[in-house]
């Protein structure tokens, strides 16, 4: 494998002259600039990313800051990581996915203080989030995928909840639900202010009043088998459809709920908020889904990065939704 020197000695220049036609940080001559090329492509060199932009004060990489625990990342979230991942090929960049617990400022303090990044990209923000006081001592651009408490004039690009609210109140409303269930997680994502469950709560509170339907919020934990054992339960509470943000609680309380004999979406419809189109294909029924454009959240939060990294003045982004109507819900059963 051809190295730095190779080309150097090839070309018949210094190895310095080298980095500096990589890394653009000196002027060097277009005739000298094309020998060097030329000889790159003679012996098949392939630049290393890091070492170039650590000559040229740049390093090509921007990190997306994805904490998610002990969980792992779903087929929606990968679909706003993939695009996220053509923006920055795109934009001339790699992308670090860079994982870890949710709102874990010494996490990002660890990656932060390697050095090799030229702008990070912060998601799932918490109401008063500490990695936004660990980058504002720093001089590392960055852009949030989500908002905190006040976001003030920070660049975010984030979901229009207040209308994923209002879209998933009103198809039920349609179909004549007048008492609906909420799953929310465990209990510390709402004791930390999780952005989007805090939004969506509001939201759907809000629409529920407006349109006279009771909402009542249900503990479904996160993962299938507390869905399940919620929807085993003999009272489970009564009412005609259930929303959630976690498709596999969703689908636990839908098996659970079977074993007493209740059909979906004849006795219970299901709802899924911000769960991708592809992701409620998955289960049986398919979901019906109120949810953004994952791929323009990922495109859109690589160009916001980009526009701070470059000096220009920071803007905030929400991302509009629609509704996928699958066979998870229908009319509200009658009781009478």
């Amino acid at each position: 494998m051809a190295t730095r020197a190779d080309v150097a000695r090839f070309a018949g220049v210094s190895e310095s002259t080298v980095s500096y036609v990589l890394s653009g940080k000196r002027k060097i001559s277009a005739k000298t600039s094309e020998r060097v090329l030329a000889a790159m492509a003679a012996l098949g060199y392939t630049p290393n990313a890091i070492a170039t932009g650590l000559a040229g004060g740049r390093t090509t990489i921007v990190a997306w800051h994805f904490p998610v625990g002990t969980r792992r990342l779903s087929l929606t979230e990968f679909e706003y990581v993939y695009a996220a991942t053509q923006a920055a090929g795109d934009a001339g960049r790699h992308l670090l996915l860079w994982t870890g617990e949710i709102a874990d400022a010494a996490d990002l303090e660890r990656l932060t203080a390697t050095q090799l990044i030229d702008g990070i990209i912060l998601t799932e923000i918490v109401a008063d989030d500490p990695r936004l006081g660990l980058l504002a001592s720093t001089d590392i651009p960055f852009a949030l995928v989500g908002r905190n408490r006040d976001p003030g004039s920070l660049p975010y690009v984030d979901a229009d909840f207040d209308e994923i609210g209002r879209l998933a109140i009103e198809h039920l409303h349609e179909l004549g639900h007048e008492r609906i269930g909420l799953l929310a997680d465990d209990v510390e994502p709402l004791r930390i202010g999780y952005g989007p469950l805090v939004r969506l709560r509001e939201s759907l509170t809000r629409w529920s009043a407006h349109h006279h339907i009771e909402l009542e919020f249900l503990a479904g934990g996160s993962t299938v088998a507390d869905g399940r054992a919620l929807g085993a339960q003999k009272d489970f509470p009564a009412v005609t459809a259930v929303l959630g943000l976690n498709p596999m609680t969703l689908v636990g309380v839908m098996e659970g709920r079977a074993t007493h004999g209740v059909r979906v979406p004849e006795d219970l419809s299901f709802l899924a908020l911000g769960v991708s189109e592809s992701t409620a294909m998955l289960t049986r029924p398919p979901l019906t889904t109120v949810f953004p454009s994952g791929e323009e959240i990922g495109r859109d939060a690589v160009h916001l990065l980009e526009e701070v990294i470059d000096g220009g003045e920071p803007r905030q982004v929400l991302v509009a939704s629609q509704i996928h109507r699958g066979a998870s819900t229908g009319p509200a059963k009658r009781t009478d």
